[in-house]
């Protein structure tokens, strides 16, 4: 999908297993920006995610050659699954965050330390990074563009934006929570001071997410809004929780946020158990 002169969306489809016949369905965005004879993209996708992206630059008449950079928003497999075949492939440069590097280059570490169901049909191997960010880089990526990288912790502790201008568009990766998604983040303050931070921004045209569908102008801020209402809601609903529950065992709390947020069954694990139990500790204010 064609949402500029420059950038392209492309969603890709894939399902985590969570036993025999039974799966989550899921979706993750990748994009990709055409500079002149240049093509940057943002984030991978899954394993096999790589077969659409090169059918798509084949359809606007360019090769997997002509990607340049890679650029990661973060570690998790939904967006770093077919970066080491797009890297091979292609030869581009990959850039990704510092603090989360390790988990980029070494995915059997990241597997051990986050197990994910089904995490080798999602991560095809790991990738070496050209470029540690950290958030203030400056990429002139063509005569008129230029990518800013934007440090927006929470979802996870390296999480990266990346804001291309003169276009205003914002590419949060998983930064921006909505009402009814999944709660995937290591630190609640973390996430609020982001979306803050996000709302402080000058001017955003396009907010282009992992997890939601493109979002323009005034649009732009209502979505803002109604994340952080809902980070607000599971503050409070955790608050409610432990009333009862002074020190919650952490699947319990799980089972409870759940059910009061309605969120499916299958959110019952120990990646959302997490989210929860970052509330705890200062919770948001």
């Amino acid at each position: 999908m064609r949402l500029n002169r420059y950038i392209y969306a492309l969603r890709h489809d894939f399902r985590i297993p969570l036993g025999p016949g039974r799966f989550l369905k899921r979706f993750v965005y990748s994009y990709l920006i055409e500079a002149g004879e240049r093509v940057f993209l943002i984030d991978s996708g899954t394993a096999g995610a790589e077969e659409k992206i090169f059918s798509y630059l084949e359809e606007i008449g360019r090769s997997p050659d002509r990607i340049d950079t890679l650029f990661l928003t973060h570690a998790h497999p939904d967006h770093i699954g077919a970066a080491g075949v797009i890297r091979t492939v292609s030869g581009c440069r990959v850039a990704a965050s510092g603090l989360e590097k390790r988990w980029i280059e070494n995915v059997e570490l990241q597997k051990k330390e986050r197990p994910v169901p089904g995490f080798d049909s999602l991560v095809a191997g790991p990738v070496s990074v050209d470029h540690a960010l950290y958030g203030g880089e400056r990429f002139v990526i063509g005569e008129e563009l230029a990518l800013e990288v934007i440090s927006t912790p929470g979802h996870s502790p390296g999480s990266l934006s990346f804001y291309l201008s003169p276009e205003r568009a914002l590419f949060s990766g998983d930064a921006v929570l909505m009402p009814g998604q999944l709660p995937v983040y290591t630190d609640a303050a973390a996430v609020i001071a982001t979306i803050g931070k996000l709302q402080a921004f000058p001017e955003i045209e396009l907010l282009l997410s992992s997890w939601d569908q493109p979002h323009r102008g005034v649009e732009v801020k209502e979505v803002l809004n109604k994340s952080r209402r809902y980070l607000f809601r599971i503050q409070a609903e955790v608050d409610r929780a432990t009333v009862t529950m002074p020190s919650p065992e952490p699947m319990e709390l799980c089972r409870r946020m759940v059910k009061a947020l309605q969120l499916p069954p299958a959110a019952v694990n120990p990646l959302i158990a997490r989210a929860f139990l970052s509330h705890l500790s200062g919770g948001i204010s």
